[in-house]
């Protein structure tokens, strides 16, 4: 079965392990004596033990059951009979030697270990069927999954079984609205926008993909674009200089993003610059020690001119930080703020971006460089989740869009959703979070807002 995200995926398996085990007594003479098991198996133990707990909690429901329950321990069911539930992580060694009439791999498309990574679900599958061979025709598994493309066992499994292959067998899927009214349309639609149209549909409309894809759409991004190459400072207020730092062998990049002083709810990128490296003079060998502080001087020199104009902080990655950090401040750049830049976090901040460009509360400069940029970028599949691919073209490694998603992301930490006001000193409005987290003048990080400052909150 494939089922969208918060579908009530492991409540099904785990009431079909409640009515095999205690709905179907006619199995128990086939057994010759032997306990009969059911198979909670999902990636981690404690992933297993929910629906541990969903089994729990329908057999103490019920007034037909409850009593059939005689004993139970942190990863087991005990009930009447002899008959055992058994909560157990994705390892073929643990499940070798049981007699089961119904096994469930809940999540069984993302199983994942630490030693053979998404191999370990083809060793479990060939280690679990034969629990079931006591029970023949009779033997039950259940593999429920979120889809997470279609090059795993799961989905392999899952379209043999649609297309006939397998003998009694059963392919099903449904969508998260299909299976839960509770989720509303509008929840879904902003999950549309968050995700991306490609992971969307993968995680809540259980649709196998290919792995990977376009991160942002053409008409999308093209239809956020503005009718500028650069706009002056007056024309933004809070703003932020994201800032991709390289001295060596990819350019370095730095986007201006701020608030529209116009309507504060609406992004600007007043401004993107970019940086090629400089060739070394001498092929063959790499930059000398002054060869490349002559590219650091030069590119720090470019992005302190930038913040000065703007009087706009800088937030950049934990490439030589101490470099960027020291540099800017001799160069007057008062605060510069670095960010961890792992793998999720760069896709969040991408995906946060994605859902301004997707709503039309950004405007980006005419700057095909940048465009170009954007459309390269690709979700890929990786250890059981969606990330964003950065391509590498030659020496572009997509700088200006990574630069812009860092100062978007600085700008929508505290979500972009959050649109309360703050009437700071003279009367000039910035957005809160940015008067609170934003600004040394009034938050310094230590818990104390400096008290002469009057904010006047305003909702």
């Amino acid at each position: 079965m494939a089922a969208g995200r918060q579908g009530g995926k492991s409540l099904c398996g785990a009431a079909a392990l409640v009515w095999n085990l205690l709905l179907r007594p006619d199995l128990d003479e086939l057994t010759e004596g032997s306990t009969r098991h059911g198979l909670a198996v999902a990636n981690s133990r404690e992933q297993a033990q929910i629906l541990l707990g969903y089994a729990r909690r329908l057999i103490e429901n019920s007034p037909l059951l409850r009593h059939r329950l005689v004993g139970e321990r942190e990863d087991r069911l005990v009930l009447e009979g002899g008959r055992v539930l058994v909560a157990m992580p994705c390892s073929d060694r643990l499940m070798r030697g049981l007699v089961a009439s119904i096994i469930v791999l809940d999540e069984f498309g993302h199983f994942l270990s630490e030693t053979i990574g998404p191999a370990v679900a083809d060793r479990v599958y060939s280690a679990v069927r034969p629990s079931l061979t006591t029970f023949g025709e009779e033997g039950r598994l259940l593999a429920i999954s979120t889809p997470l493309g279609s090059d795993n066992l799961f989905a392999t499994l899952h379209a043999r079984a649609r297309n006939g292959e397998l003998p009694s067998a059963a392919a099903f899927t449904a969508t998260t609205a299909e299976l839960n009214p509770r989720v509303s349309a509008e929840f879904l639609a902003s999950e549309r926008v968050m995700l991306g149209q490609a992971d969307y549909e993968r995680e809540y409309e259980a649709a196998f993909g290919a792995g990977s894809g376009q991160f942002f759409e053409d008409d999308a991004v093209r239809a956020v674009v503005g009718r500028y190459r650069e706009l002056p400072p007056d024309e933004i207020v809070t703003a932020v200089v994201g800032f991709d730092p390289s001295f060596s062998v990819d350019p370095s990049a730095a986007a201006v993003v701020g608030r529209s002083s116009a309507d504060h709810s609406q992004l600007v990128v007043a401004r993107v610059e970019r940086w090629l490296p400089t060739k070394t003079r001498r092929r063959r060998f790499r930059q000398s020690t002054g060869e490349r502080q002559e590219v650091v001087d030069s590119v720090l020199d470019r992005v302190a001119a930038i913040a000065t104009q703007y009087g706009a902080p800088v937030v950049t990655d934990q490439h030589v930080p101490a470099t960027v950090i020291e540099g800017l401040r001799r160069r007057g750049v008062s605060r510069v703020d670095v960010r961890a830049w792992t793998a999720q976090s760069q896709t969040d901040a991408f995906r946060a971006l994605r859902s301004f460009v997707y709503t039309g509360r950004i405007t980006l400069p005419d700057d095909d460089q940048l465009v170009s940029e954007l459309l390269r970028l690709r979700t890929k599949l990786r250890a059981g989740s969606s990330q964003v691919e950065v391509p590498r073209t030659g020496a572009d490694h997509c700088d200006s869009a990574v630069a812009l998603a860092a100062g978007v992301a600085e700008l929508d930490r505290y979500g972009s959703g959050l649109d309360l006001d703050a009437s700071v000193g003279d009367g000039g409005f910035l957005p809160l979070r940015e008067a609170l987290a934003g600004s040394r003048d009034v938050y310094d990080g230590s818990g104390r807002i400096d008290s002469s400052l009057s904010i006047d909150t305003q909702f």
